[in-house]
């Protein structure tokens, strides 16, 4: 990223950065924020439920996992640019299988 730390905030609303970083704290401030400007974007349900997994606030990830698959399965970008659907991202934060085998 090019730029100060105004830039950067902006260049990623959804916390990216700061969860690269291991700053959960930064990223949740930050995340509380968009989620306030866009309550139903995926983007912001999925991040903000990781940083809650992974302070412990197993119920609150939950609820947000399930949002997201309450809502229309959408084509995400991932930190390294890779494309994943947003009902994979959650189904793989709540620890359930994406992977179906059939006969």
């Amino acid at each position: 990223m090019i730029g100060g730390a105004a830039h950067a905030q902006d260049a990623n609303p959804y916390g990216y950065d700061q969860i690269a970083a291991k700053n959960l704290k930064a990223a949740e401030t930050r995340l509380i924020a968009q989620r306030a400007a866009e309550p139903d974007e995926p983007s912001v349900l999925i991040n903000l439920a990781y940083v809650y997994k992974k302070t412990n606030r197993v119920a609150e990830a939950r609820d947000l996992y399930n949002a997201v698959l309450a809502q229309p399965d959408v084509l995400m970008a991932l930190g390294s640019g890779k494309p994943a659907w947003s009902h994979a991202l959650a189904m793989k934060g709540l620890g359930r299988s994406t992977d179906f085998a059939g006969r």
